[in-house]
C-alpha cells in the first residue's frame, strides 16, 4: 500500500489562493455597489410613499378643518381653503409627516393644493410636491445624477360637513 503524503505543500495551491484573493477583489466592489443601488432604491420607494401618505393627511386634513367653525380660524370663512389659517393647517400637518425623512429637510420645498367639492359627501382632494435632497447626486441611482428628485402624490377624502347645532 502506497502513503499519501498529507501534510507537505501542494504543487499550485499558492496560485489558487492567489486566484481567490484576485476574484474576491474584482467581485467585492461589484456586490457593495449592487447593495448601495438598492439601499437607494428602497430610500427613494420610502420617501415615495411617505409624500403619498402626506397627501392623504392633506386630503383629510382639508375634509375636516374646511367645514370647521370660523372661530377657530380667526374668522375666515367656513369651506375656504384657499389660503388663511385654514390652508396654514393643511400645510402643517403635511410638514410634519415630511419632517420623518432627512431627506425632505429642506421643508420650503413643497407645496400643497385643495380642490374638490365643499359640499357633504364630495370629494376633497390634495395634491402635494417635495423636492427629495439626494445623497451623493452623482453617484445615487435613484436621483439619476440630480441634486434632487421632485415626487409629486395626489389622494382623495370625502369632504365631512358637520352640520351640528351646538346651541341647543
Amino acid at each position: 500500500m502506497k502513503s499519501v503524503n498529507t501534510k507537505g505543500p501542494r504543487r499550485g495551491r499558492g496560485r489558487q489562493r492567489g486566484a481567490i484573493f484576485v476574484e474576491t477583489l474584482i467581485v467585492l466592489p461589484i456586490i457593495v455597489y449592487f447593495g448601495l443601488v438598492m439601499w437607494q432604491l428602497v430610500d427613494a420607494m420610502n420617501a415615495s410613499y411617505l409624500v403619498r401618505h402626506a397627501a392623504l393627511a392633506a386630503a383629510r386634513a382639508a375634509a375636516v378643518i374646511g367645514p370647521d367653525e370660523s372661530q377657530y380660524y380667526g374668522g375666515q370663512a367656513k369651506n375656504d381653503l384657499s389660503g388663511g389659517q385654514r390652508l396654514a393647517d393643511v400645510q402643517e400637518a403635511v410638514k410634519r409627516i415630511l419632517e420623518a425623512n432627512n431627506h425632505f429637510k429642506n421643508l420650503g420645498q413643497y407645496s400643497v393644493t385643495i380642490s374638490g367639492g365643499t359640499s357633504a359627501g364630495s370629494m376633497s382632494t390634495a395634491t402635494v410636491d417635495a423636492e427629495y435632497d439626494c445623497l451623493m447626486p452623482a453617484l445615487n441611482v435613484a436621483c439619476l445624477g440630480s441634486g434632487t428628485r421632485k415626487f409629486t402624490s395626489t389622494a382623495e377624502f370625502p369632504y365631512q360637513d358637520a352640520t351640528v347645532d351646538w346651541e341647543h
